[in-house]
């Protein structure tokens, strides 16, 4: 019998196996969506293991979320193209005055529109049409896949990408693609959810199955794939988790206790959390192509 292989390339290990209707009912009672339509007629997905990365992913891939799946989500979802992420300062002050930047999957280009005029220039590429039709941003952004951009004749300082690989199903291809517009030296960088987080342990959040998400991350996985791939790691940090309150009803929300509690709660949560760096919803890694 052939073994399947993962995407990094180790024995594919099946980890875990859930029904597509509890994923359906997850989505509709987050999102008020029907994703049922997505599934193609599939039953069950199933989470499997890198052997050789540790790297967790879903499968079968022809799920995996389409222009229309991110077209419906995006028009019911308020700032579903957010305006501002964890990670965006830390990038920022990598950046330098004389860098050509590359944001792959930019959105509607939030990020680069936080950038302008504070780098020698910046491109986006996007394959949502609603995002690129409404995009913020005076950099241009092309609808294109990395692999085009690699068969241009031109190169970045630096290649980014915030919460993309994890909906990528063929992540080694994707990071060779951006280290071959990347120049010798250049900067490539990646932010994903952070798989540590009890929420993403817990599957409390269906916006981190698929067909949304497609593949899980960790500071572990980030040092695998910089040997992989011969990278220097430059920064990796985790988001810290965010302070956490009980739901209450409507009346009790207008109550002057459970405000005050609301608050010290949020106090309390944000110092515990802080000094067990708890793990929180995000992680960046800033990687170094070396010449």
């Amino acid at each position: 019998m052939i073994k399947e292989m993962s995407p990094y390339g180790g024995e594919e290990l099946l980890t875990e196996k859930l029904p597509v209707e509890w994923i359906t009912y997850e989505y509709f009672k987050k999102s008020g969506i029907d994703v049922s339509e997505f599934f193609s007629g599939v039953n069950h997905v199933t989470l499997n293991t890198c052997s050789k990365t540790g790297y967790q992913y879903w499968k079968p891939y022809s799920i995996a979320g389409s222009e229309l799946f991110y077209k419906v989500m995006a028009s019911s979802t308020p700032f579903y193209y957010r305006s501002d992420r964890w990670e965006y300062p830390m990038v920022r002050k990598l950046l330098k005055k004389d860098d050509d930047i590359l944001e792959i999957s930019c959105g509607q280009g939030f990020f680069l529109k936080s950038i302008e005029g504070s780098v020698n220039s910046g491109t986006g590429i996007e394959f949502s049409q609603y995002a690129i039709d409404n995009k913020v941003t005076v950099y241009p952004i092309r609808a294109a896949m990395i692999e085009d951009i690699a068969k241009e004749d031109i190169k970045f300082d630096v290649v980014c990408s915030f919460q993309v690989l994890e909906h990528v199903v063929n992540p080694k291809e994707f990071i060779q693609g951006c280290l071959d517009v990347l120049k010798p030296d250049g900067r490539l960088v990646f932010s994903t959810p952070n798989d540590s987080a009890i929420a993403a342990q817990n599957k409390t959040d269906c916006w981190d199955l698929p067909p949304h998400h497609m593949g899980k991350y960790t500071e572990d996985i980030y040092r695998k794939i910089g040997e992989e791939f011969g990278l220097e790691i430059l920064a990796l940090k985790q988001q810290t988790r965010g302070a956490v309150t009980i739901p209450v009803t409507h009346a009790n929300q207008k109550k002057l206790l459970y405000r005050v509690f609301k608050k010290l709660l949020a106090v309390t949560s944000r110092i515990l959390f802080r000094v067990t760096n708890e793990p929180g919803h995000t992680i960046v890694c800033v990687f170094k192509r070396n010449a």
